[in-house]
């Protein structure tokens, strides 16, 4: 990826930048490769886009993997560098559901994999853990911030 390699939260973006990659996908790659930086790092092995098509398809319940998914996430790896620039420059706080700080507040339990209401866009409020500030936050799915 060059010099200016992305953290784990970074990588965990720029991965669902990738259009069809979902929630159920994207836990599948990431429990294969075990972090987004390993993910990034597998992209220039060979086979790595049939080998993340299969595991996404495997994950989303398909008999046939998406033909395009493997090759959209190994292209959006090659324009990393690009994406990672704009999503610095952009001041983006990025934030997982393992992040230790925030904790996700709904009127509905959060449970992996998200329940369809939340992947779908549902607004959700982040609080910090002693409960002060709140901050409005938008799922990501399928490549876009709803």
């Amino acid at each position: 990826m060059g010099s200016a390699e992305p953290s784990e939260r970074e990588a965990w973006a720029l991965l669902m930048s990738v259009d069809g990659l979902g929630p159920a996908a994207f836990g599948a790659l990431l429990a294969a490769y075990r972090t987004g930086r390993e993910l990034l790092a597998a992209s220039s092995r060979r086979g790595a886009a049939a080998s993340f098509g299969a595991i996404a398809a495997a994950a989303q319940g398909r008999l046939a993997p998406d033909p395009g998914l493997g090759e959209r996430i190994v292209a959006m790896v090659d324009d990393a560098p690009a994406r990672l620039a704009v999503l610095r420059a952009s001041g983006l706080h990025v934030l997982t559901l393992d992040d230790p700080d925030y904790t996700i507040v709904s009127d509905t339990e959060i449970d992996l994999p998200i329940p369809e209401d939340v992947s779908s866009g549902k607004k959700l409020t982040l609080t910090n853990i002693a409960g002060s500030v709140t901050t409005p936050a938008y799922t990501i799915t399928g490549g876009h911030c709803i």
